[in-house]
C-alpha cells in the first residue's frame, strides 16, 4: 500500500472521496471543488505543509516540539489569508469519516480509495484541524516563534501548481530574501532586490517578469547554498523558486523577454553567483 506523495495526488483523492460522499448522500451539498484546491495560494501551501509534516511524523523524524512549531508556522501564515481560504480548509474537514459518523474501514470499502491513502488523508485533515484551532483560539498566534531547528519542505512534488498564484508566491520569496542577513551585506544583491521591489510597485507584472524574478531568486538561493532558508510557511527557498520558475516556463513564459532578466545577467556577468 502506498502513501500520498504529491500535492496532486492528495487533490485527486480528496475529490474522489468528496464524490463518493455525495453519491452515498453523506454530504448534502458540494463543499470543495478542483478550482479552489488549485488556485487558493495560502490554503494550497498549508495543504502542502501538512502533507510534508504528516509524512515526517510517520517516519518518526519529528518530535512533539517540532510538530507544534510547524503547526504554529502554518497558523500564523494562514491567519494572513482571506477568510475564504480558511473557510475552504474548514469545509474540507467535513471529509473526515468521523464527521460523517463513519468508520475508516467502511469508507475504504465504499469509496474504493487505497486504505493507506485514506489514512493519510485523515492524518492530514486532523493536522489541518489543529492549525485552524490555533487560529480560532488566537492563543499565542502573534508571538514570535522560537526556532528549534530549521525545518523546510524540500520536495517540489508536495507543492501546489503555482501558475494561478505566481505573483503571490514570488512576493513571499522576495520578502524572505529581504530578511536574509547575508544579502544585506552584499550591495549588488541588495540593489537587485530593490530594483525588483520597484517593479512590484509599478505593477503590471506579466508571466515573463515573474519568471525572471523567480530566476533571480533561484540564482541567489544557490549562492546561499550554505544557509538553509525557508520561505513562509516552511518551504525551502531554492525548492520554491525552482517550482515557480519551472511552472511558468512550462506554460510558455520567457524570462529573457523581461527587463528584469538584465538583473540576472548582471549578477552572472559580475561573477557574484554561479550561473543557473
Amino acid at each position: 500500500m502506498s502513501s500520498i506523495t504529491s500535492y496532486n495526488e492528495l487533490i485527486e483523492n480528496l475529490l474522489k472521496l468528496h464524490k463518493c460522499y455525495r453519491v452515498q448522500m453523506l454530504l448534502p451539498d458540494d463543499i470543495i471543488n478542483r478550482i479552489d484546491l488549485l488556485t487558493k495560494p495560502y490554503s494550497g501551501l498549508v495543504l502542502a505543509g501538512s502533507i510534508w509534516a504528516v509524512d515526517m511524523i510517520k517516519r518518526n523524524i519529528l518530535g512533539y516540539s517540532d510538530v507544534v512549531y510547524i503547526q504554529r508556522r502554518l497558523a500564523q501564515f494562514l491567519a494572513q489569508a482571506e477568510r475564504s481560504e480558511i473557510e475552504l480548509l474548514k469545509r474540507m474537514l467535513n471529509l473526515l469519516p468521523s464527521k460523517r459518523g463513519e468508520d475508516i474501514g467502511v469508507i475504504f470499502r465504499r469509496c474504493m480509495i487505497e486504505q493507506q491513502k485514506l489514512m493519510d488523508i485523515v492524518r492530514i485533515l486532523n493536522f489541518i484541524n489543529e492549525v485552524i484551532t490555533l487560529i480560532e483560539s488566537e492563543q499565542h498566534i502573534n508571538e514570535p516563534i522560537r526556532r528549534i531547528r530549521t525545518l523546510c519542505l524540500y520536495d517540489p512534488n508536495l507543492l501546489p501548481p503555482t501558475h494561478a498564484n505566481s505573483e503571490t508566491y514570488i512576493r513571499l520569496i522576495v520578502r524572505t530574501l529581504n530578511d536574509i542577513p547575508e544579502i544585506q551585506r552584499e550591495p549588488l544583491l541588495l540593489q537587485s532586490l530593490e530594483l525588483i521591489e520597484m517593479r512590484f510597485a509599478e505593477g503590471n507584472l506579466d508571466a515573463a517578469d515573474l519568471a525572471a524574478i523567480a530566476l533571480v531568486a533561484l540564482t541567489i538561493a544557490r549562492h546561499l547554498h550554505s544557509t538553509t532558508v525557508c520561505t513562509e510557511p516552511c518551504v525551502e527557498l531554492e525548492t520554491f523558486a525552482r517550482k515557480i520558475y519551472t511552472d511558468l516556463v512550462d506554460m510558455g513564459a520567457d524570462p529573457s523577454k523581461s527587463d528584469i532578466y538584465q538583473i540576472y545577467q548582471e549578477l552572472s556577468t559580475k561573477s557574484v553567483l554561479r550561473k543557473v
